[in-house]
This record gives C-alpha cells, structure tokens and sequence, in this order.
C-alpha cells in the first residue's frame, strides 16, 4: 500500500453540520427480454464523496492553506484523513475534489470552509461482524464485552 501524509491534528475534526457522505454508483443494470431488470455490483470496493465544513482560528487557516499548497501539492495528493462512520471515526484515504474553495471570515478571527473529498474507500465492518451483529442484539454485544473485561 502507498504512503500517505496524514491531517494534521491540530486542524481537527470535521464540523457535523453539513456532514454528508455519498456512495458512487455501484450497481449495473440490464434490462431483459422479459422487462425485469438484473442488478449486479461494479466494484467491491467503490469510492465516494464526502462534504465536510470546518471553522478554523486565524492560525489553524494559516496552516491549512499551507498544508494544502505545500504538502498535498494544492489537493492533487491523497492523504490519510479521519471520517465518521457509523461505528466511529476512522481513517480514509482521500483527496480533495477540485475546485477548491476559499475559506471565508466568519468574525474577527474565525474562518469557515466547506470541502468535497473523493474517499477512495470507505471503511465498512466486514462479514464475520455483519454476521455477529445480525444474530445478536447490540445489548449482548455490550454484555459480553463487560463480561470478557471483568474475566481479566
């Protein structure tokens, strides 16, 4: 796998509002002879597009322009960035989706931007845990976990 530079973290998360994931489209569709439609799926791992706002002090703007010109080569390199997903925030490679947009004053010394990242996969629990969390409620989950911890 290849070496990506990570957010820095003293940039932070991104703001919930205006948070917005969407999935590409993975599905072909063949109409038959006999007017159903068959589906299959493209990719097993297909990409996406996330939204994501920030509101930075003047020094974190700072070192996002800089970070954004100087490191990720003005938005044309992936990078390692961290998403929330419905079981956490975790990291996801990503790049920016041109074009970029400036940041905009919000006050004196606050600065808003909204971002479109193109995510090269997002991060989804595999089978074994699909299969696990299907066949039980998530209150055994959290019970067994409690359990095992005590077993310690």
């Amino acid at each position: 796998m290849a070496s990506y530079v990570r957010w820095p973290a003293n940039l932070g998360l991104p703001l919930l509002k205006g948070y917005n994931y969407t999935p590409a489209e993975n599905l072909l569709t063949t109409k038959m002879d006999s007017g159903q439609k068959r589906s299959r799926r493209r990719f097993k791992k297909a990409h996406g597009k996330a939204t994501v706002s920030f509101l930075f002090n003047a020094e974190q703007g700072a070192l996002f322009e800089g970070w954004f010109h100087h490191v990720i080569n003005d938005g044309a390199d992936y990078f390692i960035f961290p998403l929330k997903v419905s079981n956490g925030v975790m990291d996801h490679v990503v790049k920016f989706t041109p074009p970029h947009k400036p940041m905009k004053p919000v006050g004196q010394k606050l600065w808003s931007t909204s971002l479109l990242l193109e995510v090269k996969e997002r991060y989804v629990i595999d089978g074994e845990n699909t299969a696990f969390l299907t066949d039980y409620q998530l209150s055994d989950v959290e019970l067994a976990a409690l359990l095992a911890e005590e077993e310690l």
